[in-house]
């Protein structure tokens, strides 16, 4: 099983070195995510979002994270943000998706590509509610995901792999 998976993944690797390779072609401008910082915090107040003494902050060597602005006492609160600033599949259904994911059985089960698809959707949409929280969304994640085939072949031997 693990040797078919194997042969699956570089399968698939070349495939994405292919995508990979037409994407950097394409020159697209990324835009400097901490410009969109501040209407991010304000949209998230201005939704009932509770933000008290953290700021978003750069951290050496990772990226950007939460920084506390004072001493925090045991169990109090930092911040809070309620569900209809949590995007979700929920939320998919309720979108332009809604009549594609009630007649694909397939992406009613997998509310992980329900969830890319409307990402996607609301990104290209001048007006999305989501905007001030898309734009400051990073360009990279570092997971398992982008591990290239090397690195993966470093794991070989062990359930970690698979």
């Amino acid at each position: 099983m693990i040797s078919q998976e194997w042969e699956n993944h570089v399968h698939m690797q070349n495939i994405l070195d292919k995508i990979v390779q037409v994407e950097s072609e394409m020159k697209v401008a990324v835009a400097d995510r901490s410009a969109g910082f501040g209407e991010f915090i304000s949209w998230m107040k201005s939704n009932g979002a509770e933000v008290d003494g953290v700021k978003i902050a750069q951290f050496s060597g990772y990226d950007y994270g939460l920084q506390a602005e004072k001493d925090f006492e045991e169990g109090e609160l930092m911040i809070a943000v309620p569900r209809k600033l949590m995007m979700s599949a929920d939320n998919a259904k309720d979108s332009v998706l809604g009549p594609l994911m009630r007649k694909d059985p397939m992406l009613q089960h997998m509310p992980n590509v329900a969830l890319s698809l409307l990402l996607l959707a609301e990104k290209f949409n001048p007006d999305s509610f989501w905007r001030p929280y898309i734009k400051v969304l990073p360009t990279l994640y570092t997971t398992v995901l982008y591990f290239t085939t090397s690195e993966l072949q470093e794991l070989k031997g062990s359930p970690t792999l698979g």
